[in-house]
């Protein structure tokens, strides 16, 4: 029997060009900056209304979770989406484009509705749009064409990451109101 001359062939792993790497690290360290960012900000916030005279006297746990908790769930859902990203991992990738487009939105909202556009000056739109771009741009990034067949995106990822986001905004939206 004559041999198939695909026989000899050795499939090989899709060689990912190094600038897609580097960025997809960046954006993951990006990632983890701001969760720890969060963090900090956080913990600076409870100790100084622990220790001032700022807090009411009758504050409960839920004081606190109206008022940090958005902002606890999302350095922490940053802290793990971009540790498995820097593992490449799917579900690092899942995260990590639900989360920045969480806050992109939010971003977005703050910067554009909740503030008055007619009081608040350009120089904070400026600011608002500069911060925009540089949320999106991990958005756009992890759904280009390499980076999506590098984690073997479907589109039930996409539905997941979706949820995920939108699960993420209702949080945002309604826990001033628990």
């Amino acid at each position: 029997m004559e041999e198939s001359p695909f026989s000899e062939l050795e499939l090989q792993p899709i060689k990912t060009k190094q600038w897609i790497v580097v960025v997809e690290k960046l954006i993951a360290i990006m990632l983890l900056g701001i969760a720890l960012i969060i963090i900090f900000s956080i913990l600076y916030v409870v100790s100084t209304r622990l220790f001032s005279d700022i807090v009411p006297p009758d504050a409960s746990w839920r004081y606190y979770v109206s008022l940090l908790g958005f902002q606890f769930l999302l350095s922490m859902a940053g802290l793990y989406a971009g540790i498995l990203l820097l593992f490449k991992k799917k579900l690092g990738w899942i995260f990590s484009v639900a989360i920045f487009s969480a806050i992109t939105l939010v971003v977005a909202y703050s910067f554009f509705i909740q503030l008055e556009p007619d009081i608040v000056p350009v120089s904070y739109q400026v600011i608002g749009l500069v911060m925009i771009l540089i949320l999106g741009f991990p958005v756009y990034f992890l759904n280009i064409k390499e980076i999506k067949q590098r984690y073997s995106i479907e589109m039930k990822d996409y539905g997941i990451s979706g949820v995920v986001f939108i699960v993420l905004l209702i949080i945002r939206f309604t826990m001033r109101y628990w």
